[in-house]
């Protein structure tokens, strides 16, 4: 059977949900989602090439935030989504998709269950929102590591030293990040406060010898994940004459997610 998923959004949520919309093809895509991006030509009728891809949708995925939940296209559409499930032609046709904090959700959804996009992993949601547009339960996967951006900067006037931030992006990933480099590490330090607790940072060498090189730093912490706006952040100092930066060959995720 060729699922397909009806996507509602707000246009200032467009880069977050073809971000989702991708990964979603990516993961799944006999599920053939619904995105207006792809579906509606110029000259075409906005009305009738919407009308028609909810008809054709098995599931109506709708994008609540803070901007979305304001905009009477998507209320419209959501509108014409419920009359549907009233009229019983499918009690289950709308997936509500939280991205971001409101304050109320839409008349008629409370009931629902969300997939609250800013609190999960990635492969997380993605499987629930397979599942929900399936129709079946998930299955359990391990989490993929993906969605975060690296930043490396020295401070000014301080060239041996690097400040590494990761952060997520769109969703909550879980927090194991490495760094290797071509030249030793003289000092690591957690700088985000609100990971202080239960962050463990360790700079590696060959095992077995105490003197060695370190050349790796590995971070980790108790905390399961970091979320949107809550980066993880630590600093790297080398020896007085040594370019930090430069020093870098690898950062990013280390070992199993």
């Amino acid at each position: 059977m060729n699922h397909r998923a009806f996507f509602s959004y707000a246009s200032e949520d467009k880069a977050r949900v073809e971000a989702v919309y991708q990964l979603l093809l990516a993961e799944a895509p006999d599920l053939a989602a619904w995105l207006d991006k792809y579906e509606i030509l110029a000259g075409e009728s906005l009305i009738d090439r919407i009308a028609a891809g909810m008809d054709e949708s098995e599931k109506f995925v709708i994008f609540l935030s803070p901007v979305s939940i304001t905009k009477p296209w998507v209320k419209r559409e959501l509108c014409r989504a419920l009359m549907r499930e009233i009229q019983g032609v499918d009690p289950n046709f709308i997936i509500p998709v939280l991205i971001g904090e409101i304050t109320a959700v839409p008349p008629f959804l409370e009931d629902k269950k969300y997939i609250q996009l800013d609190k999960m992993t990635e492969q997380a949601w993605v499987d629930e929102l397979i599942a929900a547009i399936r129709g079946v339960r998930p299955t359990p996967s391990q989490d993929q590591a993906e969605n975060i951006l690296v930043h490396c900067e020295s401070p000014p006037g301080q060239r041996h030293i690097v400040r590494i931030v990761f952060e997520a992006q769109f969703w909550a990933e879980k927090v194991s990040f490495g760094v290797k480099t071509s030249r030793n590490i003289v000092r690591a330090v957690v700088e985000q406060p609100s990971l202080t607790q239960g962050a463990r940072g360790n700079l590696l060498g060959p095992p077995g010898d105490e003197q060695a090189n370190r050349r790796e730093f590995v971070f980790s912490c108790e905390h399961p994940k970091i979320e949107p706006g809550s980066p993880a952040i630590f600093l790297l100092e080398f020896a007085p004459s040594v370019d930090a930066i430069a020093s870098i060959e690898y950062v990013g995720h280390w070992g199993p997610s």
